[in-house]
């Protein structure tokens, strides 16, 4: 696939989905008003509390979250998600209802329908629409960030939708009772904006899932190298600046003339026109192998049958701010130990590289040991480092750590 058609296919999503918000705000708009004249039921308390899961574009990790929550009966967890940025493969069934909505008009009314709530547990990025969910219901109201959106370009970014982001990201930073930090990012996003008197804040790493943690079945190096990466990727007509790190051809040749097989399992989130020209390259690699994206409840079976995952972010690779590949973290890191397999992680993103090797769990790496990862591999006590996953894994189940959450989940209840 050419740049120009890649480009122009991302280009009519973002049409479609800008045309369809303006034509179904005028009309829910209406709606609502008209609702509300005629609207006097009392909210009805239910037994089970409500706990409602905000979000403009669902996070793998909700899901996760939502399974272990739900399983406490006393809560009830309801998803509330923008249909552009719904993933099926990222709710995973493990919600008792889920809404979507398509404006901010039509979210009021989904709000509303749902009854009473008892707090509001808001994903970001990006902030807009959990803004207008805590002002309209005046919940309980925790903001849950994995990426913040400052730490990406700073107070200046050159994109118009990360500028009027960052006024809602601003907000909901400030005025939330509480902040969940699934990466050390929320830190530094108080500093750029500020902030001083900040929320109170907890430290919640994305952990690993007991549920999908994978038997280690005795692999060895000695018939090959399969290295394998899940996640986010861009196509070549990406803008450098804010998609290097996902774009992965340079990688795909060095890894190809060492002999290293490289498999790819591009996220259900990402954009088919990112990663439809990835194809065409492995049905010409014999080492480069271009899988198709998998529900995230699978995930850990498929990546189970490698040798090592990768996180190949490097600092040169874009031009993202320190802050940002600094404090980072992702979930394919903890699906990687999830498998049983270790990691190799670049020393450019501190935070998951200190993660990963204060367990002794993979192999830290700069870009300049790329050329000759192989041979890196290959001098590795293999079954040890095996040994070191399976321990790290258990001590970050998810099992053990989900009470915090429904602590506070009560906690916000009660007060």
């Amino acid at each position: 696939m050419s740049n120009r058609i890649a480009s122009a296919k991302i280009l009519m999503i973002k049409i479609r989905r800008k045309m369809g918000l303006v034509v179904s705000s005028a009309f829910d708009f209406l709606l609502f008003q008209i609702r509300n004249l005629w609207r006097h039921s009392p909210e009805k308390k239910q037994d089970r509390k409500i706990i409602v899961y905000l979000c403009e574009l669902i996070p793998a990790r909700a899901g996760r979250m939502a399974k272990w929550v739900g399983r406490n009966p006393a809560f009830e967890v309801v998803l509330v998600c923008h249909q552009d940025g719904y993933v099926p493969e990222f709710a995973g069934g493990h919600f008792s209802r889920e809404f979507t909505y398509r404006n901010a008009w039509h979210l009021k009314s989904v709000l509303q329908n749902i009854g009473h709530i008892d707090v509001i547990h808001a994903f970001a990025p990006k902030c807009f629409y959990p803004e207008i969910g805590r002002k309209f219901t005046h919940k309980p109201f925790i903001l849950d960030m994995q990426d913040v959106v400052v730490t990406y370009h700073g107070l200046t970014p050159p994109y118009a939708w990360a500028k009027k982001e960052l006024v809602y990201e601003k907000d909901c930073l400030t005025e939330a009772d509480w902040v969940i930090g699934q990466s050390l990012e929320p830190r530094a996003g108080y500093l750029k904006y500020g902030i001083k008197k900040r929320p109170q804040t907890m430290f919640f790493p994305l952990f690993c899932d007991d549920d999908s943690l994978m038997p280690q079945e005795g692999k060895t190096l000695k018939d090959g190298i399969h290295v394998v990466y899940a996640g986010g990727l861009a196509g070549s007509h990406r803008d450098r600046r804010q998609f290097g790190i996902l774009q992965f051809h340079h990688l795909i040749e060095s890894l190809s003339r060492q002999g290293i097989h490289f498999h790819v399992y591009p996220s259900p989130s990402t954009l088919p026109p990112d990663y439809e020209e990835y194809y065409g390259i492995a049905a010409k690699n014999p080492f480069f192998h271009m899988h198709k994206p998998v529900d995230n409840d699978a995930l850990t079976q498929e990546l189970a049958k490698y040798h090592f995952g990768i996180l190949p972010f490097f600092a040169e690779d874009s031009d993202l701010k320190e802050d940002k590949m600094k404090y980072a973290t992702s979930l394919k890191m903890f699906n990687f130990l999830e498998a049983g397999i270790p990691v190799i992680i670049s020393r450019d993103i501190f935070y998951q590289w200190w993660i990963v090797m204060r367990k002794n769990s993979g192999v830290a790496v700069s870009k300049s040991d790329i050329p000759d990862l192989g041979e890196k591999l290959r001098s590795l006590d293999y079954e040890q480092l095996q040994k070191n996953v399976d321990k790290y894994r258990r001590e970050l189940s998810l099992s053990r750590h989900i009470p915090r959450i429904t602590q506070l989940y009560q906690r916000l209840i009660q007060s």
